[in-house]
């Protein structure tokens, strides 16, 4: 029998599998279908190999805390070879980054549900795919910019658009999956040099990080991500980290200070001898 181990953070899970020439239980998932962990030590060496599962992008991933990452990634899209699909997937980024809706939610809207007589909307209304419950979101100017660009080099014109399609199709009819935007981004990040995780969840966490960057209300994050509490909000976006880091280095006991201190003194009578 494998070994598993569960890491749990929060909602995200991460399973790490010792034996890998055993099938996975859960959703009857095989090996076949599970691919590297990215950030470990992934050299085999029989059966201490790392494995996630792709259909799913529930395991740890992180916001996108810089903006030199930010713009990393934008100038990625902008600059890929020729592909009619680099603006769909530059708006994707941008919108995902501004509105904090998960991944399923934002991939499944039509152009209707954005434009109302020719004009983009400031305000929607939808109902999450997750909880059911109505979640109003605004679109921002960064977000209208962003929908602009895309029409404009898809030529596409806001007045004549079909509102029934949907807004960022697949080459294979539909919308665009979360799984399948999920190995996009991924690819950007790998490609610029990003080394942390990321995954369609990074630009939740990327919204909900600079909403209380700005504002410093984790209230107001807690609400806008429907948490039962902002523990868990502070947990998702990252800020706990970074708090847990500033309090180690914020401790400066001085004891090297004091050590060097006798040190110096000692030689200094030692030297007066």
């Amino acid at each position: 029998m494998s070994k598993v181990t569960n890491l749990s953070y929060m909602n995200n899970e991460c399973f790490i599998y010792n034996t890998v020439n055993e099938s996975v239980k859960s959703n009857s998932t095989t090996n076949d279908n599970l691919i590297l962990f990215p950030g470990v030590n992934n050299e085999s060496s029989s059966d201490d190999t790392h494995f996630i599962d792709p259909s799913k992008d529930e395991y740890e991933v992180f916001a996108f805390k810089s903006s030199g990452d930010i713009q990393k990634i934008t100038l990625h899209f902008v600059s890929t070879q020729p592909s009619s699909h680099k603006w769909r997937d530059l708006a994707i980024f941008s919108i995902g980054c501004n509105i904090g809706l998960r991944a399923g939610d934002l991939l499944s809207r039509t152009w209707g549900d954005i434009i109302q007589n020719g004009k983009i909307r400031d305000g929607v209304i939808i109902h999450e795919e997750k909880t059911g419950k109505k979640r109003k979101f605004h679109l921002n100017q960064d977000c209208k910019d962003a929908i602009q660009l895309y029409l404009d080099n898809t030529y596409q014109d806001i007045s004549t658009i079909d509102l029934n399609d949907y807004i960022f199709p697949s080459r294979k009819g539909g919308h665009i999956t979360v799984r399948a935007y999920g190995k996009i981004l991924k690819q950007a990040a790998l490609s610029v040099g990003i080394d942390y995780n990321v995954g369609t969840h990074s630009m939740r966490k990327t919204f909900g990080y600079n909403v209380y960057k700005n504002t410093h209300n984790i209230e107001l994050v807690q609400k806008i991500f429907g948490h039962s509490n902002s523990n868990i909000t502070l947990r998702y976006i990252g800020i706990d980290d970074e708090m847990i880091k500033d309090g180690y280095n914020g401790l400066d006991l001085n004891i090297t200070q004091y050590a060097n201190e006798y040190l110096n003194s000692y030689v200094s009578i030692v030297n007066e001898m």
